[in-house]
């Protein structure tokens, strides 16, 4: 729980830092920010798992990175 915990913290200091960096790319933020935090989050902090094999919590570790940056950018656009 304590891994989780401190990744989904990661994923919502990391998107707010990119978010005070303009875009300057025909991208819309909502769409590439999302991924971009979630494939950082992946290479700096790895996944919930033990082994180098794909699993169940793969798919909660992708949703819940993805999930947790996009919902973290609609808060900071709408009360910043």
């Amino acid at each position: 729980m304590k891994k989780e915990l401190f990744t989904i913290l990661f994923v919502c200091i990391c998107t707010i830092c990119f978010l005070l960096i303009p875009n300057k790319s025909k991208f819309p933020t909502i769409v590439v920010l999302p991924i971009l935090i979630s494939a950082i989050t992946k290479y700096v902090l790895g996944d919930w798992d033990k082994d180098y094999q794909w699993s169940y919590l793969d798919v909660f570790f992708w949703i819940s990175t993805i999930g947790t940056s996009y919902f973290t950018i609609l808060l900071f656009k709408r009360f910043v």
